[in-house]
C-alpha cells in the first residue's frame, strides 16, 4: 500500500504527459501474406507514428529503417534451408537484433526481424499492449515462413525469449531457439500494477511508473 501511495503522489506531482505518450491510433501490421509487403506496411506504420521525427531527411529515414522489421538471405548455401525469426524485447524494437541477425545470416540462415504489436512508434501505443498481441504476431508470421518449406528458429531477447518458449512448447515446427537475457519471471511486486492500472482510468499518469527524455530513437 506504501508504495501504491507514493507512486500516487508522484505522479500528481509529474507534468502533463506529451503526445508521445497517449496511443496513436494506429492499427498494428501483422505477416499475413507476402513478406515484402509486410516489410513495407510496416515502415509505412513507423513513420506515421513518428511525429517526433523531421518531415524528411536522413535521420528521419535513419530512425524508420532502425524501428522497422527486416529480412536477411542467408549466405550462402551452408544453412541448408534454415529461418530465424527474430523477436526483440518490451520497448525495444528490430534495431536491437540487427547485428545478431547478421551474424545469424552470415552462418546461413535467412533471418526476418518482426515488429511486436504497439512498438517502434510511440511510447502510448504500447499502452494497449498485450501478451496475445504479441502471440498473434509471432504466430502469423510462423504460419507465413512455415510455407517456404524452411527449419524455423526462434531468436528472442527478453519478452521476446518469453514469446519464442512458448511457441516453441506447443509447436513442433521449431526447431531450435536462441534465447537471450530471457523474461521467464517477474517478482511478487509486480502485482502492484493491476492496482495501478485500475486507478489510471482517472488518473493518466499512473499508466507510467516513470517518464525520462527520448534519448534513444530506437526505443
Amino acid at each position: 500500500m506504501a508504495e501504491v501511495l507514493a507512486t500516487l503522489a508522484y505522479a500528481l506531482r509529474r507534468k502533463p504527459l506529451a503526445a508521445r505518450h497517449r496511443p496513436s491510433g494506429l492499427a498494428p501490421v501483422y505477416l499475413e501474406g507476402d513478406i515484402d509487403d509486410y516489410l513495407a506496411r510496416s515502415a509505412a506504420l513507423v513513420a506515421a507514428g513518428r511525429a517526433d521525427l523531421p518531415a524528411a531527411g536522413p535521420e528521419r529515414d535513419r530512425v524508420v529503417a532502425g524501428n522497422s522489421p527486416f529480412l536477411l538471405p542467408a549466405a550462402g548455401t551452408a544453412g541448408g534451408g534454415r529461418t530465424l525469426l527474430m523477436l526483440h524485447g518490451l520497448t525495444d524494437s528490430p534495431f536491437c537484433t540487427r547485428d545478431l541477425g547478421a551474424f545469424f545470416a552470415s552462418r546461413g540462415f535467412r533471418v526476418l526481424s518482426l515488429l511486436l504489436p504497439g512498438h517502434g512508434t510511440r511510447p502510448g501505443d504500447l499502452l494497449g499492449g498485450h501478451w496475445r498481441d504479441w502471440s498473434r504476431a509471432l504466430q502469423c508470421a510462423m504460419e507465413r515462413l512455415a510455407a517456404d518449406g524452411e527449419g524455423l528458429y526462434l531468436f528472442g531477447f527478453s519478452l521476446g525469449a518469453a514469446l519464442a518458449l512458448r511457441q516453441a512448447l506447443t509447436d513442433a515446427r521449431v526447431r531450435g531457439l536462441f534465447l537471450f537475457s530471457p523474461a521467464f519471471q517477474v517478482p511478487p511486486a509486480a502485482a502492484l500494477a493491476c492496482a495501478l492500472q485500475r486507478a489510471s482510468r482517472w488518473l493518466p499518469q499512473l499508466r507510467w511508473l516513470d517518464v525520462q527524455p527520448d534519448e534513444d530513437p530506437f526505443k
